[in-house]
């Protein structure tokens, strides 16, 4: 319930590790503070885009983010389209960062609000055709 998730939330402020701070910013999402929780996660994101981070973003953070807004998506109908052009952005992010298990993207559950985008649709084509061994070799 989100009166739960408010708890564990108020647990959670004094983690200040990036991984925390991205969970954080879940806890929110699924409390129902959508707006919230998107600037969180909007902040977390600037400030690993910024050339101080100490500690720069690998594939898991950027995947991570590009869940959270997946699934910010299904609960912000106002802001639905904004949220998944996002997710497909963060996802390409994961991507080239080094995002070892690609066939994961197509089992994920946080992905749904994705699947029946054209933007998801062509991401997971490219990544198909990516995979594919060369026909033309030998």
């Amino acid at each position: 319930t989100p009166a739960d998730w408010e708890e564990v939330y108020k647990i959670m402020r004094t983690d200040v590790s990036q991984d925390s701070l991205i969970k954080r910013a879940s806890v929110l999402l699924k409390a129902g503070k959508v707006d919230e929780s998107a600037d969180q996660m909007k902040n977390l994101i600037t400030i690993a885009e910024s050339k101080s981070q100490t500690q720069p973003w690998g594939f898991v953070e950027w995947y991570n983010a590009a869940c959270f807004f997946s699934l910010a998506s299904s609960k912000a109908p106002d802001r639905k389209q904004e949220y998944l052009s996002r997710s497909i952005e963060l996802l390409n992010r994961a991507i080239k960062a080094g995002l070892p298990d690609l066939e994961a993207i197509d089992r994920d559950p946080d992905f749904d609000p994705l699947r029946e985008t054209p933007e998801f649709k062509k991401l997971l084509e490219d990544l198909r055709g990516k995979s594919k061994p060369d026909q033309d070799e030998p």
